[in-house]
């Protein structure tokens, strides 16, 4: 596989694998029972808003964390890579 293959299939892959993910959709679940129940409830628009924000935020918050962790981990197997090759 070359190296424009993989970064052309990185996405799809990674959509696939969430999808396959049990947990995932487990999480998927409980955030739409708990957003019906919410609703029920008989919340205004301007406080769905308001949750659908802090949701949208805190997602983004944590997409930030996993791309800083991915890249660190990535870089630190760089260098373990060419600390073993040079040794």
């Amino acid at each position: 596989m070359s190296i424009l293959s993989l970064i052309q299939n990185h996405e799809e892959d990674l959509n696939q694998m969430i999808q396959n993910k049990a947990e995932y959709h487990k999480y998927m679940d409980e955030a739409g029972a708990a957003w019906e129940k919410l609703i029920k409830t008989g919340i205004s628009q301007e406080q769905k808003d308001l949750i659908e924000n802090i949701e949208r935020v805190s997602g983004c918050i944590g997409s930030i964390h996993s791309e800083i962790s991915y890249q660190k981990g990535f870089s630190d197997a760089v260098k373990l890579l060419i600390e073993a090759l040079i040794s």
